[in-house]
């Protein structure tokens, strides 16, 4: 395994964890449509499940075109 892959596989696994160790099931994302939220949600999708993550929209005064579609095409497939 890679560099790269051992240290999302380590964000996954520490997300899933302290989720569980606080009594949660599930979580909301916010998301911008940016690779940071892109990143976060897929590493949440991966720790609890998809069907365990809810991504919510975020608004905001400066949007680039398209972001809000890349929001809206999560969870990944």
């Amino acid at each position: 395994m890679g560099e790269e892959a051992s240290a999302y596989e380590a964000l996954v696994l520490g997300t899933r964890d302290y989720v569980r160790k606080c009594g949660f099931q599930r979580a909301i994302i916010g998301l911008s449509g940016g690779i940071d939220s892109a990143l976060t949600a897929s590493i949440a999708a991966d720790a609890l499940g998809p069907e365990n993550v809810i991504g919510v929209g975020m608004p905001g005064r400066i949007r680039r075109k398209g972001r809000l579609t890349n929001a809206a095409n999560w969870p990944r497939t």
